[in-house]
């Protein structure tokens, strides 16, 4: 019999930048090391060629993907979170490229008094012509009353001339806010930071009731982090805000809660430029897809892409107040996200994609079955290719149910065309598995507390069920919830409660598994010790499983008796951030659960055994009758 499993994985904290800056202490091994895992795309092997740091980044011809010393890590969250620092008023995008372009430039700054404006391109400062690999902020700041000349390209005429500034103290107020013409509310968001959900809420408590219209000016700004975009968007509207995907296909969302409150039903108009970027088109999308307001101007900067940035927080062994950021996720409106129960696609007439096998791990190369499933809901027509050489096409009529095509033979690769109504064609994914054995479907919303499940639709999850009849659901959440010292998680296991009986709605017939937070450590005086508050925090989680009535199993446990994180990291079974396990350690991980898999299934199987034996009954009269028969008589005591 095949059967079926379906979990549901952790997620990463984003953040999205402002400026990249270039390379100096990382170990070259370990920027390698942390590409090839969190990298958006494979990794080339002309990069994983290099001999240094910078060299790797060169190679990979990323801006967005930048190592940052401890200096220029502070400087850029100065940049997203709003600071007072000295300089001249303007925040730059990307690492050395003919020059480096101004992203923004403050009001009141002296970048702005001289004439300087979002677009343009600094190509030398003090004389000193700017080239790959060095630091433009370390030579454009510099003491206040201190003056400094920069070469600037114009973009609005192209013409090159040079700017003489005088540094000064520069505050950077990422958003403020007025009353405009008696009636209309502005606010002119320029990133988002820490602070700019609570200044947004701010300006629609202060000016509701005057304003009959809200602007957003978003033009030049240059993001922020996704966490700031999600719980701005929140002030005008719940659901999902954003969604991500990374580049093994794992789904990751950011969303308010549908009981949240709205702080405004007034029209909000969202004005935009070229140089609105990353969180500012991420909010613009949210704004246009749940119908809270417009975009005015000019089409935005085009990003497309989120980064990661990993430091000292989240990966202790490898950074001390440096940081990487690396580009992760690729980001999509809400409109490609609302239905999502699985990676899903909306394909224009004549798109396609080709799913193909691998030689990474043993068994990837080819299987026996492949299941497309989707809904159409105009009627279209599918071509399938399967190991580019047969081919069919399929003719779909138009209906609201999912719909499944499924190939029964060998499979190494296969392509999907959609050749004509892709406006109403919605792909959920192609299931890759064989007639026996056990086949997982990693449905992969990553969440660090598993919220984003309610942003799948029960309705289709309902239908892939009854195609794929899943016999065990398998979630696991919780890592990144827990701090250090913090022992009382009951509202999260209130939570974790919640998420299994909304999974057994969707999938009514499977059991459902919880899996308890991996081991973890933290940094000490001494080096790495294990978190205090891993212990409660799988307490919590079997808490929450014994109420509901789920089966449990501590991947903590497991991970303890084989010496924990600290015996992972040394044999390469973790990554050096003490925290995430990779395939070697899930491996290890893996066998532990079957071996206490099939101990459970043994004890059930001999319980039931036992249960099926008939037991002797005897009536004293036969007792007796037996006793004679076999001539038994008790034994005196002798004496000693």
């Amino acid at each position: 019999m095949r059967h079926r499993i379906f979990p549901s994985l952790l997620s990463l904290s984003l953040a999205l930048g402002l400026c990249v800056l270039p390379a100096a202490a990382l170990e070259t091994d370990d920027l390698k090391t942390l590409l090839q895992t969190y990298y958006v795309d494979q990794v080339p092997e002309n990069v994983l060629d290099q001999d240094t740091v910078q060299a790797v980044l060169d190679a990979l011809n990323d801006p967005y993907t930048t190592y940052m010393t401890a200096e220029e890590y502070q400087s850029f969250l100065n940049q997203v979170d709003g600071e007072t620092v000295v300089g001249i008023g303007v925040s730059i995008q990307t690492t050395v490229n003919d020059g480096v372009q101004i992203l923004s430039v403050l009001e009141g700054s002296p970048a702005q008094e001289a004439g300087l404006s979002a677009g343009d391109r600094i190509l030398s400062v003090d004389g000193v012509t700017l080239e790959p690999g060095m630091d433009p902020s370390s030579l454009i700041r510099g003491e206040a009353g201190s003056r400094t000349t920069l070469t600037v390209r114009l973009h609005s005429t192209g013409k090159t001339r040079d700017f003489t500034l005088e540094r000064r103290a520069v505050v950077i107020p990422i958003v403020t806010y007025e009353l405009k013409d008696g009636d209309v509310g502005y606010i002119k968001c320029d990133s988002f930071g820490a602070s700019t959900a609570a200044t947004v809420q701010e300006a629609l408590e202060e000016l509701e009731g005057q304003a009959d219209i809200w602007i957003m000016d978003l033009r030049s700004n240059p993001g922020g982090t996704d966490a700031a975009v999600n719980l701005t968007a929140g002030k005008f509207t719940n659901g999902i805000m954003v969604y991500m995907l990374s580049a093994d296909g794992l789904a990751y969302y950011r969303g308010i809660r549908p009981d949240a409150p709205d702080y405004t039903d007034v029209p909000v108009v969202v004005l935009t430029s070229p140089w609105s970027a990353s969180g500012a088109e991420m909010f613009a999308a949210a704004a246009r897809d749940h119908s809270f307001g417009i975009s005015v101007g000019q089409r935005t900067y085009g990003k497309g892409v989120a980064q990661l940035v990993l430091d000292e927080k989240n990966a202790p062994a490898l950074f001390d107040g440096d940081c990487l950021k690396v580009t992760a996720y690729r980001f999509y409106s809400p409109n490609n996200s609302k239905e999502a129960s699985i990676v899903l696609c909306r394909p224009a007439d004549g798109a396609t994609v080709r799913w193909t096998g691998s030689d990474f791990r043993r068994r990837l190369d080819r299987c026996g079955v492949a299941r497309l499933l989707f809904i159409s809901r105009e009627p279209s027509r599918l071509e399938l290719t399967l190991n580019d050489s047969l081919h069919r096409t399929f003719d779909i009529p138009a209906s609201e149910a999912l719909r499944q095509i499924v190939v029964r033979a060998p499979v190494a690769s296969l392509a999907l065309r959609v050749v004509r109504g892709g406006a109403g064609f919605t792909g959920y994914g192609v299931q890759f598995e064989d007639a026996a054995g056990v086949t997982v479907d990693n449905y992969s919303i990553r969440s660090n507390n598993g919220q984003a499940l309610f942003g799948t639709n029960p309705s289709v999850n309902a239908q892939i069920d009854a195609f794929a009849e899943y016999d065990l659901v398998i979630l696991q959440y919780g890592l990144n919830i827990m701090q250090e010292g913090v022992t009382n998680y009951s509202a999260y296991a209130a939570r974790v409660e919640k998420m299994i009986a909304f999974v057994r709605s969707c999938f009514p017939e499977a059991a459902v598994l919880v899996l308890s937070t991996s081991d973890r450590s933290v940094k000490s005086d001494t080096g790495f010790a294990p978190m205090s508050s891993a212990p409660a925090m799988v307490d919590w989680q079997r808490r929450a499983a014994r109420a509901t009535g789920a089966a449990f199993w501590s991947v903590y446990d497991a991970m303890r008796a084989q010496g924990g994180m600290e015996r992972f990291v040394a044999n390469g079974w973790a990554g050096k951030d003490y925290t995430h396990i990779n395939y070697a350690g899930g491996r290890q991980v893996a066998y532990a659960l079957v071996d206490a898999l099939d101990a459970r299934v043994a004890a059930i199987l001999r319980q039931r055994q036992q249960a099926a034996l008939p037991e002797p009954v005897l009536d004293s009269s036969k007792i007796a009758a037996l006793d004679e028969t076999m001539n038994l008589r008790p034994q005196p005591i002798e004496p000693r």
